[in-house]
C-alpha cells in the first residue's frame, strides 16, 4: 500500500467519508477531485481514472458540490449527457431550458464524457444537491444500482434510453426503426456489404439499432457477418477486411467523424467504393467536403417532450412509469 493510501474503513465506521480521504486513497489533491466530481473543469484522463476508481473502492457519495456552489436550489434539475460536444445533445438544450424556465427551474449541465462511473458522480452528487429533477441520456443501461437510486433519489426521465433497472419515465427515439429504414436504404442503392459501428450495447439505443440493423438484413436475405458489427475502437479492424464494406451505417455523429478519419487513411473513394450514413449532419461545412448520407432522425422536440415529463413527475410522483417513443 502506498504512503498516500489509507487503509479501508472498518464496517463499523459511522462518520461519513470525506473528500480528502478520496483524495488521500487517489494520491491527489483535494481540489483535483473536487475538479473530477463537479465535472466543469477538465483534467488528465488518468487523474480523472484514480480519482473515480477511489471513488468507487470508498463507496464515497458527494455530500456537496462546487465551491461555486454548494447547494443546488430545489428549483434546479439536473442534465447528465455523454457527450455535450455532439449538436444532437447540445441541441437539446436550448428546448429543456425553455420548458423549465417556463415553469420556474433553472438547469445544470454536466457532461459523463461517455464514462459510466463519471456518470454515477453526476448523479450522487445531484442527488446529495438537493436537485429538483434529472434528465439523463445515460451511458449504461445496465448499471444495477439504479432501481436504488430511483428509489432515494429525485424524480428522473431517462433521455432517448431505456433503463434496465428500476422503474423511470423514459422518451426515446425508436432506434430500431431508424436502423431498419437506413440499412433498407442501403440495400436500395445497391449496397451490398453493410456494416455497423455503435457505442457499446450496454446503451439500450445501440441494442435497438443492432436489432434494426438484423431485422432489415434478414428480410431482404441479404449477407450478413459478424465482422461487420464493431465497436467504435474497432473502426480499423473493419475497413481493413479483404472485401472491405461499401456501406457503414455509425451509430452517432461522433462514430461517423471517426469513421471518416480512418477512411481518409486508406485508398477507399467516397462514395465510391463505401458511403457512411449518420443519423446526424456534419456540423457546418463539413459535410461539402466529407460526404455522409443522413437519415432522417425526429430528434427534434425530444428534448422539450423530457422536460415536460419530468415536471409532470415532479408534480405527481407516485403516477406509473411511462415510456414515449418519438
Amino acid at each position: 500500500m502506498s504512503p498516500n493510501q489509507r487503509k479501508p474503513r472498518s464496517s463499523e465506521s459511522k462518520a461519513p467519508l470525506t473528500i480528502r480521504e478520496v483524495a488521500e486513497r487517489a494520491g491527489v489533491s483535494t481540489a483535483t477531485v473536487s475538479r473530477v466530481l463537479s465535472g466543469q473543469i477538465v483534467v488528465s484522463e488518468e487523474l480523472t481514472d484514480r480519482v473515480h476508481s477511489a471513488v468507487q473502492e470508498l463507496g464515497y457519495r458527494p455530500n456537496r458540490i462546487t465551491r461555486r456552489n454548494r447547494k443546488l436550489p430545489n428549483q434546479v434539475v439536473g442534465l447528465v449527457v455523454p457527450d455535450l460536444q455532439s449538436p444532437y445533445y447540445s441541441g437539446m438544450v436550448a428546448d429543456i431550458t425553455t420548458v423549465l424556465e417556463e415553469a420556474g427551474y433553472s438547469l445544470a449541465i454536466y457532461d459523463s464524457g461517455d464514462d459510466p462511473q463519471r456518470e454515477v458522480v453526476h448523479l450522487n452528487t445531484l442527488r446529495a444537491a438537493g436537485a429538483a429533477g434529472i434528465l439523463l441520456a445515460t451511458t449504461n443501461s445496465e448499471w444495477e444500482e439504479m432501481g436504488a437510486f430511483l428509489r432515494t433519489g429525485p424524480p428522473l426521465v431517462a433521455l432517448d434510453h431505456r433503463l434496465d433497472y428500476g422503474k423511470a419515465d423514459s422518451v426515446r427515439l425508436n432506434h430500431a426503426a431508424l436502423a431498419q429504414a437506413a440499412v433498407e436504404q442501403f440495400l436500395a442503392g445497391g449496397r451490398q456489404r453493410i456494416a455497423l459501428v455503435d457505442t457499446p450495447e450496454r446503451v439500450s439505443a445501440a441494442r435497438e439499432r443492432r436489432e434494426g440493423y438484423t431485422r432489415a438484413l434478414e428480410a431482404a436475405g441479404a449477407a450478413q457477418s459478424a465482422d461487420w458489427v464493431v465497436p467504435a475502437g474497432r473502426i480499423r479492424d473493419l475497413i481493413s477486411l479483404q472485401p472491405a464494406p461499401d456501406a457503414i451505417l455509425a451509430g452517432s455523429l461522433r462514430i461517423a467523424m471517426d469513421v471518416l478519419c480512418a477512411l481518409g487513411e486508406t485508398s477507399l473513394r467516397l462514395p465510391e467504393d463505401v458511403v457512411v450514413g449518420s443519423f446526424e449532419a456534419l456540423p457546418g461545412c463539413l459535410g461539402a467536403y466529407a460526404p455522409v448520407q443522413v437519415f432522417a432522425s425526429p430528434a427534434t422536440g425530444i428534448g422539450k417532450v423530457a422536460a415536460e415529463m419530468l415536471l409532470e413527475r415532479i408534480a405527481r410522483p407516485r403516477m406509473p412509469a411511462r415510456d414515449v417513443i418519438i
